[in-house]
């Protein structure tokens, strides 16, 4: 069985990361759950989204925060991605050190970067990938008919030029 990289940094952001046990396996937990295959709730909320968005949620993420191209090469990506995370990890215990005027008391870890950063940025590349426009709010309910279906061709545009040109796959 082999491990994949998102598999590894799932790892690090799960218990290397998060100190306390049972929140490491509760964010492991959360992860597969968000990592299953593509489903929506009973909500209609988007619960999951599939292992290979999650890493391309990782891949752009880390790269827009790290400001450096991130490729996929045989697993070294984990290294950057695990720097993202202890400099996203850095960045707000700093800030919540700064308001509090004091070192925080609970310092943000793994679990907090994952349900603030991770999750969140999968769930929206999922949806932009699948044409869910309506979870965006792009579209006013006032907008005429003819205002909504020129926004949804621009926005159904943008998503075939970034999923069909591999070198546009960075513009997502």
């Amino acid at each position: 069985l082999d491990n994949e990289p998102v598999d590894d940094f799932k790892g690090v952001v799960c218990f290397r990361y998060t100190l306390d046990e049972d929140e490491m396996y509760k964010t492991f937990d959360e992860w597969d759950v968000l990592s299953a295959a593509p489903s929506l709730g009973s909500s209609e909320e988007v619960t999951s989204v599939g292992r290979d968005i999650v890493s391309a949620a990782c891949l752009l993420r880390a790269s827009a925060a790290l400001r450096t191209k991130i490729r996929s090469r045989g697993g070294d990506e984990v290294y950057d991605w695990e720097r993202w995370l202890r400099e996203e990890l850095w960045r707000q215990n700093q800030r919540m050190s700064e308001e509090a005027g004091e070192p925080a008391s609970q310092p943000w870890q793994g679990k907090d970067f994952f349900s603030a950063s991770l999750a969140p940025a999968s769930i929206v590349l999922y949806k932009f990938r699948s044409s869910l426009w309506e979870e965006f709010s792009f579209i006013s309910s006032q907008a005429t008919k003819s205002r909504k279906d020129t926004i949804l061709a621009q926005l159904n545009f943008m998503r075939d030029m970034t999923s069909g040109v591999a070198s546009a796959k960075e513009a997502e």
